[in-house]
């Protein structure tokens, strides 16, 4: 259990491509529980394949609540890495959140990105995500999750404030194109 009594982090700075789960904790077990942190500005950088990137978790299994990123930054260059502004994966379960943090892939190969978190698979409720979210030609991205993994993967009252700002794919459509 990690309590932070409402206290801030602020100016954290993450940067290196050795670990596959990278963020102010690297992997959450399924009884790990976060609660009342706040992020402020933190510069997340990932360099790696087959990687989690977040502010608070690149891995969350457990349980993270009432707790946010306030601005900064996740940037990954990398093959097949997943990425958030809270959380690079999540197959845990997140309450009454959000993340304001902008999230940039650029790679040559799949990456996906979300404003709150990468690849999700558990559970969410009361969250929100508001930063840009970036990525390349080869990334998949979205303003709220990049990935919903799972058809269990549940999302209750949560929304984003922003859209994702990559290229679309080569086989994506044109939507400006007439039909």
């Amino acid at each position: 259990m990690f309590d932070g009594k409402g206290f801030t982090i602020s100016n954290l700075t993450i940067s290196g491509s050795v670990h596959t789960s990278t963020g102010l904790f690297g992997e959450l077990a399924a009884a790990a529980k976060i609660r009342d942190l706040g992020m402020i500005d933190p510069a997340i950088t990932h360099a790696g394949a087959a990687d989690y990137v977040g502010v608070i978790a690149g891995d969350n299994g457990g349980a993270i609540t009432a707790s946010y990123v306030q601005g900064g930054a996740v940037t990954v260059t990398g093959i097949s890495t997943y990425a958030g502004g809270l959380v690079g994966r999540n197959s845990g379960d997140i309450r009454a959140v959000y993340s304001k943090a902008s999230v940039t892939a650029s790679s040559t190969a799949t990456s996906t990105v979300g404003g709150l978190i990468g690849r999700h698979s558990g559970g969410i409720t009361a969250a929100y995500a508001a930063g840009a979210v970036t990525g390349s030609a080869a990334a998949m991205e979205g303003g709220f999750v990049g990935e919903a993994s799972s058809t269990a993967a549940a999302i209750t009252a949560g929304y984003c404030d922003t859209e994702p700002a990559g290229s679309p794919p080569a086989s994506a459509p044109n939507p400006a194109a007439p039909a």
